[in-house]
């Protein structure tokens, strides 16, 4: 299936989580939904907060390289977009260089109802 535009229903936003490669290593859990970019719909950036810490995204750095820096990032509500379109994505760009790592999608969708659709280089995943 193609990727197509997606627009937030009423008054969500989409909240954009890029994963930085601490150590020079990625955090990979598909089940969870998790690759190197993570996209969560939410109300505002302290439910897209929330959310993240429960997929198993990070805030604090403990553990992360103090050279490379934190995994991840909080976000703040002037991160937050009315639509995501996965087409506008680098990560689903050919010349992507760590597409073939994420061994799945590289870039998962989180919907306030709880749905999950990943994108990646080889197929799209669907979770529950």
């Amino acid at each position: 299936m193609k990727p197509s535009k997606i627009l937030s229903e009423g008054s969500t936003k989409f909240f954009t989580f890029n994963q930085n490669n601490s150590y020079g290593e990625w955090d990979f859990d598909h089940r969870a939904g998790l690759s190197l970019a993570v996209v969560i719909e939410a109300r505002d950036a302290a439910q897209a907060n929330a959310l993240a810490r429960l997929i198993g995204i990070y805030f604090n750095g403990k553990g992360d390289c103090p050279c490379c820096g934190n995994r991840w990032y909080q976000v703040d509500d002037c991160k937050g977009e009315e639509s995501f379109d996965p087409e506008d994505s680098y990560m689903l760009r050919p010349e992507y260089p760590f597409r073939e790592r994420a061994g799945g999608p590289v870039l998962y969708v989180h919907y306030l109802n709880g749905r999950i659709v990943g994108y990646g280089p080889a197929e799209e995943a669907e979770g529950e």
